[in-house]
């Protein structure tokens, strides 16, 4: 019974990440993706706040001047990518599309981003607290037993809460019960799932062995590698 017990906050912190993509992937519908991924750097400033009252471990002023340096370059670079699509986009031959009732040309709709933007905070605050408890438990919780268990155990705490999720929804149960567990489908969708599984291993990895510091810093790497492959792939040019 006791080695159970010594599980719950792996249970515990795989509910706090299941719920911050849950939260991620709503914001995204009230919210544009340069604005997005500008709010999701957030998370750098709540796990260094975490480490300071959770962990108790004090950032230095070289780590605090890093996490802004990597805010505002993502932010810029999210930014001025959003000017450049804006610009060529008014550039096109279609006519622009008249406002809505009450609200200005050129502002976004206010209800829709506040609900986005809350939405994000919640899930930069969920992602943090769940990364910060991940590298309490990996590396103070049940010091006897491996890292690789640990990690083990909580893809498979996080795999049954997903399939919970997933069952606890009808439309979802009828849809498996008619079509099949793979209905849907194809090599995209694979190729896809497994390169998810992996991000989420290596940060878990991460997370366990240094910090969730350096493993919320990774989200900066993303920014650099969807660039790169709109430029490289898509033959999409950047803003100068």
């Amino acid at each position: 019974l006791g080695g159970y017990r010594a599980m719950l906050p792996a249970v515990f912190y795989s509910l706090m990440v299941a719920v911050s993509m849950l939260l991620q992937t709503l914001s995204q519908s009230f919210l544009d993706a340069s604005t997005f991924v500008v709010l999701m750097q957030l998370t750098l400033v709540f796990v260094a706040l975490g480490e300071r009252y959770i962990l108790k471990k004090a950032s230095t002023v070289k780590i605090w001047c890093l996490i802004f340096l990597q805010v505002a370059c993502v932010s810029l670079y999210q930014l001025s990518n959003s000017d450049g699509r804006q610009g060529s986009s008014r550039s096109s031959t279609e006519p622009p599309q008249p406002p809505e009732k009450g609200v200005h040309a050129g502002s976004p709709v206010p209800s829709r981003f506040c609900v986005g933007l809350v939405l994000c905070l919640m899930a930069n605050v969920s992602s943090a607290i769940g990364n910060i408890l991940q590298q309490q438990f990996m590396q103070a919780a049940k010091t006897d037993l491996s890292t690789s268990i640990k990690l083990c155990y909580q893809h498979l705490i996080g795999f049954v809460l997903m399939a919970l999720v997933t069952l606890s929804q009808r439309s979802a149960r009828e849809r498996i019960l008619l079509n099949g567990l793979f209905d849907g489908w194809d090599r995209i969708v694979a190729l896809t799932s497994l390169c998810l599984w992996l991000s989420f291993l290596a940060a878990s990895t991460v997370t366990a062995y240094i910090s969730a510091m350096a493993g919320a810093m990774g989200s900066a790497v993303v920014v650099v590698v969807v660039g790169s492959y709109d430029m490289l792939v898509n033959g999409k040019a950047t803003s100068a």
